[in-house]
């Protein structure tokens, strides 16, 4: 019987110096019916030529520089082949035996849409730092379903979307899927460049659909110093973009209080960014929308560091 093909979706963009490495670790992998979409977000190092030198083994998509992994994620799923996706990040490498792991929890139990698995951090040298990256992430084990020896835990989405609104527990490159869902859910939000993968997670979660975490390291997760997730307070509109959208459903009131208390928290982060960035009339901006949200000491505490940042900055432009 054929093996139910995985199409790994990898989006890249100047990557072309661990690329090789990322490929390997992917076509290295037991599970033999996978096929490989590399999607090139317009760069402009050695990415193009690293594709040809794989080009009888991955299927190679060019586009213009997007800015961001939604747009190339979308242009995977839309040419993918399989009946499950693997969604996979150019700078990460994949354990021995990941894919096939996951496709033993969808064989074992047919209920579920989506998996997910833990994994590791490292640095720019594969350096180990987070040997079990969410050793922390404890609360949402609580609300999982173990499956007696098989090693896994299934949630409906349902609750999991409560738990996501809480934190993302969810690493990107840990993430197979069936292609189905996309079908219901639709498609990456392309108007995010970033925090576009957990506005997904959310999506398919309160669409209903049936999770299953796998507590082992499938990953290695490689944080660099240009990656998305390093970019600091420049991910506070996309990220704020993402929690905006869930007050337009119909949530109950834990949820509803969850997701005010920590768009007041990203709020008033975002303000106090841009205050630090010199950025003074925007911050007010953010600081009185936070505000006028949620009223709170931390809020106010908030202005006056930007009263106090503002008056100093008009003395030193006065005796410059």
């Amino acid at each position: 019987m054929d093996l139910p093909v995985v199409s790994v979706v990898i989006p890249t963009f100047n990557s072309a110096d661990v690329l090789p490495a990322v490929l390997d670790s992917v076509l290295e992998q037991t599970y033999s019916g996978v096929e490989i979409l590399l999607v090139d977000d317009g760069s402009t190092d050695g990415t193009a030529s690293v594709a040809a030198d794989y080009e009888n083994r991955i299927r190679y998509f060019h586009q213009e520089n997007w800015g961001g992994p939604s747009s190339p994620r979308n242009v995977g799923i839309q040419n993918a082949k399989g009946e499950f996706i693997s969604f996979f990040d150019s700078d990460d490498l994949m354990k021995p035996g990941k894919l096939a792991r996951a496709m033993e929890v969808f064989q074992q139990n047919p209920a579920v849409d989506f998996t997910f698995s833990n994994f590791q951090g490292v640095d720019e040298e594969m350096q180990i730092h987070r040997k079990d990256y969410l050793a922390d992430y404890r609360k949402f084990r609580g609300d999982l379903v173990w499956e007696d020896g098989n090693g896994f835990g299934v949630m409906a989405g349902r609750k999991l979307y409560s738990q996501l609104l809480e934190a993302n527990f969810i690493g990107t490159s840990s993430v197979v899927v069936r292609k189905s869902v996309f079908e219901k859910v639709g498609l990456f939000d392309e108007a995010m460049l970033n925090a576009d993968d957990v506005d997904m997670w959310r999506r398919i979660a309160y669409a209903g659909f049936r999770f299953a975490f796998i507590d082992k390291v499938l990953h290695s997760y490689r944080k660099s110093p240009e990656g998305v997730t390093s970019r600091g307070a420049r991910r506070y509109p996309a990220i704020l973009k993402g929690f905006y959208k869930q007050l337009e459903l119909d949530l109950d009131p834990r949820e509803k209080s969850i997701l005010r208390t920590k768009i007041n928290s990203f709020e008033l982060a975002y303000a106090d960014a841009l205050r630090q960035a010199g950025e003074f009339s925007q911050s007010l901006e953010i600081y009185q929308k936070a505000i006028k949200r949620k009223p709170g000491l931390s809020g106010v505490k908030g202005l006056v560091r930007l009263m106090l940042s503002s008056v100093l900055e008009r003395g030193r432009k006065q005796t410059s």
